[in-house]
């Protein structure tokens, strides 16, 4: 057969160095990005943490996979087969990308804002983090490198968490940690997981703690903190898994050296290990059975408290069960649990704290991707998940060595690591942090069972048989280079448009120039075409303006030129968000708001148009009153006062709290000279509902309206007895207080409601007014302010200030008595 001349001939690449060298690189730079991944973060820094990590991740996969397929390349010789759980985990993740291709919006779901958690676009890269971690395969001492690497990351992790959990928040913020919920590693349950891993890998390898004192110094200091860590944040499920782990293994080694041992000598168990297991097992069953009293006195000595919550499990079942309704093989499309819980989300949430949350993920990571892929992706998933564990038994039990290098205690590691991971997943979702670090340990497992055996029936590419196989071989190396590149291009496009919009928004934000800030939106635009948050964001600028134009009692030309252009702009820009993204309620709210502008008497088919974009919104978000209040608003406003009173009845029949809903129903009752037979029928609701705030709230209004003021004070007072947060009740009491010269009184409620308004103006001008002594009361016409929101939206999760008051919700972490304070989480 002719030499094929694309490779040298066998004995001489046997011996070639250079094929060495690529791969030695590519473990190199995938050992230093994974390994230090945990510690990356950029100072003040303008776009999501989250996204931070993923380019650094990105980045770093690229480099290690160029130089992996040169070694190949180099080499001639390529295995052909996968491991199983990786080839389904790649089934996962293609069938990620066909949901999203059949979802209907096709560009959130292959990548979202910032490759999203649940994006197809994310699982192709854990994919292909796993598949990269193969390059460790026949590289124990370059393994073993990055596991010490990540080792010492930990004291870094720890050092810097710890320091701010002692000195707080302020405390090495860099800009970009300024909240208590923001770690190096994600949420504050990311953190709690990752010492729940290290934990887990200190309980698997304990036996082989060296005896020095230094050795065991350390592994001690990084369990206590570990320990401590753990206490701070109160993550329930881990200290079940630490709880059944360490008791497992402390019976083992009860055992081990007696009546469980084969017939070769086994080292007595040391006291040493034993009190280390012992401790975790101890402190894991203490916090099982009172971790919310332990939990209050760690808050109170720290001064962190925490609730993360998340839709409960039958609340997220009965979304699954309207979502395979209508598609049960895809699902709703990688990354729209949100679109699927706005959808179906049960008309009880209204009553929450939680009616306007909008949850991107369900009780867990694994069940949001069965809403999201379908019956399609989440059995991939399930497989791949069975075959793991089946792959890391047969490692841990079955395998023997067969290279002559002991694989075992890293094997153990790895795969425990991994499981540990993947079980947290089947309970919660984690941060991208924490997937990256699942994925990482993942490939290593692999590697470590494709090093200690190879199948023989596995088949080989090698070009030293065969020119063709160099040409193929040469094809998909090409192939590889330019698809990666070219993904990487289109990655950090992405970045650097968010990057650059961040941060011109800043200066614009700064200067008050909205001119600049819609320059920055439109050059974002042209950079990612696709996504419609650029020109929604556009048309809300003129939305604002049209909304400031409408005030202006003699407009001059110029404004009525602005008006016009401001108008037919929005339109357009409105128009394009609800093209980019059909499936977004709020893009045809945008729209409907532009026709809510013009006169329906003065423009033909106007308020058909209208009608239309508001009924599509309140089919995508069908409980979401806010669509049939705004629709009231513009009604009234030309005097269509039935379809106004209309509206209004159907926001207050789907949450009958809402306040701004309130308000105008009592405008529309005092103008229809109906305040008196009002009052009778909220009073008479107030006998049906007497632990309603919203009817106290409504009733103080008419009260107030019909100028007895007392009794408006005392229905006011009432409401905020029944909900202390109730910022609008709060809000009327104090412009009550003005009326009875009251004035004292009157500043410390306007300062308090300032607490959760610092952005309110009108409400800023009044305080300065009244501490002026030359005030006007704006009275009951006056718009409310805002609401202070108990539950705050995250990438990943949503944080709560209150304990939750429905079981559609269910809190992660343990609280006493409910009560606690947080800063919000930040998009990871």
């Amino acid at each position: 057969m002719t030499q094929n001349i694309f490779s040298p001939r066998f004995r001489s690449m046997s011996a070639d160095t250079l094929s060495a060298f690529f791969m030695r690189g590519a473990r190199l730079v995938f050992a230093v990005v994974m390994g230090l991944l945990p510690l990356w973060f950029v100072p003040e820094a303008v776009v999501s943490f989250g996204l931070i990590k993923t380019i650094f991740v990105v980045f770093g996969l690229y480099l290690t996979g160029i130089f992996a397929v040169l070694s190949i390349l180099r080499s001639g010789k390529v295995h052909l087969c996968l491991p199983l759980p990786l080839v389904f985990f790649w089934g996962y993740a293609l069938s990620a990308v066909v949901s999203a291709l059949l979802s209907g919006d096709i560009y959130d779901s292959l990548y979202g804002v910032s490759l999203d958690l649940y994006s197809a676009g994310f699982a192709l890269l854990l994919a292909f983090l796993m598949t990269l971690g193969l390059v460790f395969a026949g590289g124990r001492s370059a393994l073993i490198k990055l596991l010490a690497l990540s080792s010492v990351v930990v004291v870094g992790v720890y050092a810097f968490s710890l320091l701010r959990i002692f000195f707080g928040t302020d405390f090495l913020n860099f800009g970009v940690f300024t909240s208590d919920a923001i770690t190096l590693v994600g949420s504050l349950n990311d953190l709690a997981l990752y010492a729940g891993l290290v934990l887990v890998t200190i309980l698997v390898s304990v036996q082989s703690i060296s005896d020095s004192l230094v050795a065991r110094s350390v592994v001690s200091l990084i369990t206590l903190f570990s320990l401590l860590i753990l206490a701070v944040v109160n993550f329930s499920f881990i200290w079940v898994c630490l709880g059944f782990l360490s008791l497992l293994i402390f019976l083992y080694l009860i055992a081990r050296d007696t009546w469980l041992k084969s017939t070769e000598d086994i080292a007595p168990v040391s006291h040493y290990v034993l009190s280390l297991v012992a401790l975790i097992c101890v402190f894991s069953g203490v916090f099982v059975v009172s971790g919310d009293y332990l939990g209050s006195r760690v808050s109170d000595l720290t001064g962190i408290n925490y609730l993360e919550v998340r839709p409960s499990f039958d609340a997220t079942t009965a979304i699954a069960k309207q979502v395979y309704h209508e598609n049960v093989l895809t699902g709703i499309g990688a990354n729209r649990f949100d679109d699927a819980w706005r959808l179906f989300k049960s008309d009880v949430i209204n009553e929450t704290q939680f009616w306007n949350t909008n949850f991107v993920s369900g009780n867990n990571f694994v069940y949001t991707i069965f809403i999201n892929t379908g019956m399609l992706g989440g059995v991939f998933f399930l497989t791949f998940f069975v075959l793991f564990i089946w792959l890391g038994y047969r490692l841990l039990v079955n395998y023997k060595a067969t290279t002559g290098e002991d694989w075992g205690l890293v094997g153990k590691i790895v795969f425990s690591a991994a499981l540990y991971l993947w079980v947290m997943t089947f309970w919660y979702t984690p941060g991208v942090t924490t997937m990256f670090l699942a994925s990482l340990f993942t490939g290593l497992t692999l590697a470590v069972a494709r090093s200690m055996e190879t199948p023989k029936s596995c088949p080989k590419l090698d070009v030293t048989t065969s020119r063709q196989h160099g040409f193929l071989l040469i094809a998909v190396v090409l192939v590889f280079i330019v698809s990666t590149t070219i993904g990487l291009i289109a990655i950090n496009k992405q970045y650097f448009a968010q990057a650059n919009l961040a941060t011109e928004v800043k200066l614009a934000a700064s200067a008050g120039n909205q001119t600049a800030y819609d320059a920055a939106l439109a050059k974002a635009a042209l950079t990612l075409p696709h996504n419609d948050i650029y020109p929604a964001e556009r048309a809300r600028i003129r939305l604002s303006e049209l909304s400031r134009l409408l005030t202006v009692a003699a407009p001059t030309t110029e404004d009525q030129q602005t008006f016009e252009q401001s108008l037919v702009e929005g339109v357009k820009l409105a128009e394009e968000a609800v093209l980019l993204d059909p499936t977004n309620p709020y893009n045809y709210a945008l729209l409907g708001s532009f026709y809510g502008v013009l006169n329906p008497s003065e423009y033909e088919g106007v308020a058909e148009q209208r009608a239309a974009a508001f009924a599509e919104a309140r089919r995508l978000d069908p409980q979401n009153p806010e669509y049939n209040l705004i629709e009231a608003q513009i009604a009234r406003r030309f005097g269509e006062t039935e379809l106004a009173r209309t509206k209004v009845t159907e926001a207050l029949a789907q949450k009958n709290t809402y306040a701004e809903a309130l308000l105008i129903f009592s405008q529309l009752e005092i103008e229809a000279g109906n305040a008196t037979s009002a009052i009778a029928a909220t009073e008479s609701m107030i006998i049906l509902e007497p632990y309603n705030p919203g009817r106290r709230y409504q009733l103080g209004l008419l009260k107030y309206a019909t100028g007895d003021l007392e009794a408006a004070a005392i229905s006011f007072g009432e409401a905020l007895d029944l909900d202390d947060n109730y910022a609008n009740a709060r809000y009327m009491l104090a412009l009550v207080y003005l009326d009875l010269n009251l004035k004292d009184e009157a500043l410390a409620a306007l300062r308090k409601v300032q607490e959760t308004n610092r952005d309110n103006e009108s409400l800023r001008d009044l305080i300065a007014q009244v501490e002026s002594g030359n005030f006007a009361n704006p009275g009951v016409a006056a718009p409310p302010v805002s609401q202070p929101s108990t539950a705050v939206e995250g990438a990943e999760a949503a944080v709560t200030t209150t304990e939750s008051d429905t079981d559609l919700v269910s809190p992660l972490n343990r609280t006493v008595e409910g009560e606690i304070t947080t800063s919000p989480v930040v998009n990871e």
